[in-house]
């Protein structure tokens, strides 16, 4: 179109060149030549004249004929030009003409062609919004389905669940109820709960409805703690309660459930209300102590066993609780003589053994202990915990197969009791069998996970191992479950003196001390610590003989540390 348009303009400025040569010729006398000649022939005519030539006439016709010439062919270049400019403006306007009708042709071609693109558009959209109404009811109608298939499969999986829940609901119940059966057997081999009281008649045989329906109840709650359902009785306690606010015995029933069940705070307050209620309440005290011991308050346990011997000095189950509490401070000679005047006074009281022989052990007279779960095995041939303390009496003296058959008898009767397991994998580690150790370590963790005696023996067969990462992970879990291990502590810091972590030894070794001053294992390790890795021989002197001090606590007596001192004298 562009190049349509200058052509044109080329064309017309042609033609007006054209009309305007005829003009300007006029305007300067080209159209005049006669005239112009015959001025000339005026001016050269004396010239002529003045030849001697004859000829001067002919030059007058020769001159004439010459204008005549000229006019000719001025006027046929006027005409040619005229012509010439006239085909031009003609040409100009056929070709306008043609490209106007071009153009016009171009324009129309254009709208057909945008027409039809709009309509392909549309007939192209249409056909997309139809495929696609097509696909959606295709989809509406698979995604029905679908939720159909769901809703099925959601049903099917929350009945498979309710048989789950429900059966997972029955297995715990299950291994509640043989937890707790299982720590009821544990407490009887440590501290021994009075038995309950009964629900018979007062002696004067007056007793109002609601004391008579009151005592029933306590009968019945006591048929639910022979079944192991303490929840049941706990409720028939409490409703006793209720009709007889009074009702001594059923407080002091309610707190051994509560004992039971290791709520010992709440088996304080009902002690506590039963002796209120009844203040020479023998039996009372001494539960009640057993609730204190179990939380750790020992002093304030001794306290009501005292007043329970005083109450009642035949009460042997006093002294053997008594005996267990001096046990736990580390007072074994008292102990040992709690557990003497038990057995004087119960002498089929196996508990009483099986404790007496844990003071002995804790002594280190293992053959005095040995005997004594010798006869608590007679007298009670099932008491898992009796085999299983005979075997840690072993295990200290080095018999480890014999340790090893003890424990698995009371894994036998007690397949739930942690303690074997760890005391067994004690055993295997103590053997070199560090994967037999650490399994049953896996076992004890298995069946109680607060255990942090079993992460730190497990710990202990990693390190023996020269899996110290490992190692030290376990003992990492030990202190977090009881921040005042300290042989976790120490066995930490040796894990990182083997690593060469010299500064997080010592700082282990330092926190074990902290939490037993007497701990000379952990002082001549930080004496090798500050000797060996840090070259600081005389932090490394002072610990060396502080571990000396204590050296009945060492193995050898400290001769090994003896020697280290020696060596570290002898670099001085």
């Amino acid at each position: 179109m562009v190049l349509l348009i200058m052509t044109y303009r080329k064309l017309c400025g042609l033609f007006l060149i054209i009309l305007v040569i005829p003009w300007l010729l006029t305007s300067i006398g080209v159209s005049q030549p006669a005239e112009k000649l015959t001025s000339l022939s005026d001016t050269v005519k004396p010239q002529f004249s003045q030849c001697d030539s004859p000829n001067n006439l002919s030059y007058e016709k020769l001159l004439e004929r010459h204008i005549k010439i000229y006019e000719t062919l001025f006027n046929g270049l006027f005409i040619a030009i005229a012509v010439i400019g006239v085909l031009a403006g003609l040409a100009g306007f056929f070709v306008y003409r043609d490209r106007r009708a071009m153009r016009e042709e171009i324009v129309e071609d254009g709208k057909i062609a945008v027409e039809r693109m709009q309509k392909d558009f549309k007939e192209a959209g249409e056909k997309i919004f139809d495929d696609l109404n097509r696909r959606s009811a295709k989809i509406a109608d698979q995604t029905a389905g679908i939720k159909d298939e769901m809703a099925k499969e959601l049903e099917k999986f929350r009945k498979e669940m309710r048989e789950r829940t429900a059966a997972i609901e029955k297995e715990e119940k299950e291994k509640l109820a043989e937890g707790l059966e299982r720590f009821k057997k544990e407490m009887a081999a440590k501290l021994s709960v009075a038995v309950l009281a009964k629900s018979t008649a007062p002696p004067s045989g007056i007793e109002t409805d609601k004391e008579k329906e009151a005592r029933r109840l306590l009968g019945e709650g006591n048929k639910f703690y022979d079944r192991n359902d303490y929840d049941k009785a706990i409720e028939m306690y409490t409703n006793a309660i209720k009709l007889n606010p009074s009702y001594a015995g059923a407080y002091y029933n309610r707190g051994i459930a509560y004992y039971i069940k290791k709520e010992y705070d709440l088996a304080i307050a009902d002690f506590n209300r039963a002796i209120e209620l009844n203040p020479k309440y023998a039996e009372a005290y001494n539960n009640r102590g057993t609730a204190y011991a179990n939380k750790g308050e020992y002093d304030l346990a001794i306290a009501d066993f005292n007043r329970a011997i005083e109450l009642n000095p035949n009460l042997a189950e006093a002294y053997n609780n008594r005996g267990n509490a001096y046990d736990y401070k580390g007072e074994y000679d008292l102990a040992i003589a709690d557990f003497n005047k038990a057995i004087e006074l119960n002498p089929n009281l196996a508990e009483a053994y099986n404790n007496r022989g844990l003071a002995y052990r804790h002594k280190g007279e293992y053959d005095l202990a040995i005997a004594d779960f010798n006869k608590a095995i007679e007298l009670n041939p099932n008491l898992a915990e009796a085999y299983n303390n005979r075997g840690l009496a072993y295990d200290y003296k080095g018999e480890y197969d014999l340790a090893i058959a003890d424990f698995n008898k009371a894994i036998e009767l007690n397949p739930n009791l942690a303690e074997a397991y760890n005391n067994r994998g004690t055993a295997y580690a103590n053997k070199g069998e560090y994967d037999k150790a650490i399994a049953d370590f896996n076992k004890a963790i298995e069946l109680n996970p607060k255990y942090a005696k079993a992460y730190n023996n497990r710990g202990i067969a990693y390190a023996n191992k020269g899996d110290y990462d490992l190692a030290i992970a376990d003992f990492n879990r030990a202190i977090e479950l009881n921040p005042k291990y300290a042989e976790a502590y120490n066995n930490r810091g040796n894990a990182h003196y083997i690593k060469k972590e010299y500064g997080l030894a010592i700082a282990d070794y330092n926190r074990a001390i902290e939490l037993n001053p007497k701990y000379a294992g952990a002082m001549a390790m930080m004496g090798r610590a500050y000797h060996i890795g840090k070259g600081n021989k005389e932090k490394a002197e002072f610990w060396y003989k502080e571990a000396l001090r204590n050296k009945e606590f060492l193995p050898d007596k400290g001769a090994m540390v003896q020697q280290w001192l020696k060596e570290l004298q002898g670099q001085k």
